[in-house]
Order: structure tokens, then sequence, then C-alpha cells
């Protein structure tokens, strides 16, 4: 189940190819926090996320794709500020 969950969610540039201790690490931390959820509700998983994606520096904001001579940059909007993040490719 790790291992699916790492293979649709993961981004795949992260995992280099044929790097299978970094792929065992990886499914190794995803059980292990899925196992600190066991026994809680889903209403305390709902905090517990709630929480870590407030924590996202983007948490909030818009972010568009912009063209600039011909590079492809975001630009991330809220209310205290804008940042311009470029694109990896």
């Amino acid at each position: 189940m790790a291992s699916e969950a790492l293979d649709k969610f993961f981004p795949t540039r992260y995992l280099t190819a044929g790097a299978k201790q970094e792929r065992i690490e990886h499914e190794g931390r995803i059980v292990e926090k899925w196992s600190s959820l066991r026994g809680k509700s889903a209403l305390d998983c709902v905090r517990i996320f709630l929480t870590c994606t407030r924590k996202w520096q983007f948490f909030g904001a818009r972010l568009f794709e912009v063209q600039v001579r011909k590079r492809i940059i975001y630009v991330k909007m809220n209310r205290s500020m804008q940042k311009y993040l470029m694109r990896a490719d």
C-alpha cells in the first residue's frame, strides 16, 4: 500500500532511477506516518492535516503561471506579499 501511495502521490523527479534504498526509506516514512494515525478519529486526522498545510508557506495563496522572456515562472500572491518561483523543467 505504501508503494502505491509513493507511485501515485510522490513527484517522480525526486526519485532517482535505480535508487532502491531511497525508495525503501520513503516507503518506511509513509508507513511510519500512517501508523501514527492509527486509533485516531477522522476528525483528529483532518485537524492534523490542516495543521500541516497551514504551516506550508504557500497555504492560502494563488499561484499564477507567467511567461517572461521565453521562461515560465510562477507568481505566488496573497494578502501580505508576492513571491516569484522558478519552474523546474
